[in-house]
């Protein structure tokens, strides 16, 4: 349905003969970021990119959420996955990606996904 409409809006836009443009279809709400902490119990599992307070950038796997606080689940070259409690006051922006590659089941073990 997505698809249809997409072609049927771009034949349109071709019609008109304006200026050159590109059209972009995208999930509703893929880029907008968590802000509570709703958002992340359901985003729990999912890979997030996060700007902390203190101005580092995080990125892991969303894993228990409970009282203001959130485990992530972050891969480390040599140990492997490893759990950082982190308070939600002091993510500035946090972000769900997109991901490519199904994760090591480690991984959505420690983030609570069996």
């Amino acid at each position: 349905a997505v698809a249809e409409l997409s072609r049927a809006a771009s034949e349109l836009l071709d019609a008109l003969e304006s200026a050159p443009y590109v059209l972009e279809v995208t999930s509703r709400g893929v880029d907008r970021p968590l802000t509570s902490e709703k958002h992340y119990r359901r985003s729990q599992g999912r890979l997030v990119e996060m700007s902390l307070s203190d101005g580092s950038v995080l990125t892991g796997r969303i894993g228990r959420v409970r009282d203001g606080i959130v485990d992530i689940v972050v891969r480390q070259v040599k140990k492997g996955p490893v759990v950082r409690e982190i308070a939600l006051d002091v993510i500035t922006k946090a972000v769900v990606q997109v991901e490519f590659s199904s994760p090591s089941s480690r991984e959505l073990e420690l983030a609570g996904i069996s």
